[in-house]
């Protein structure tokens, strides 16, 4: 891995926020929200690392931009010990 993928997930870990999606064992990214109030956008670069852990550890999939589906609670817990 290059140092500038790993900084993209660090950086990424630390914008992300994950909020109970729209269907059973799925979860929603949105941005940090920001002393301003505002919430963080975030972008597509932000999410393909989320997606490539998923994939590589065949933990969750991805549905759409900002959401994805896990099998079970037990894949989300996994999940957010690592993206929370």
């Amino acid at each position: 891995m290059r140092s500038s993928d790993i900084q993209r997930m660090i950086d990424s870990r630390r914008r992300i926020q994950w909020h109970p999606g729209p269907r059973p064992h799925s979860l929603r990214a949105s941005g940090e929200i920001q002393p301003d109030g505002w919430g963080a956008d975030i972008s597509e670069a932000d999410m393909d690392p989320v997606q490539a852990w998923c994939d590589q550890h065949d933990c969750g999939r991805r549905l759409s931009f900002d959401i994805f589906q896990f099998r079970d609670p037990h894949e989300i817990t996994l999940f957010l010990l690592r993206w929370s």
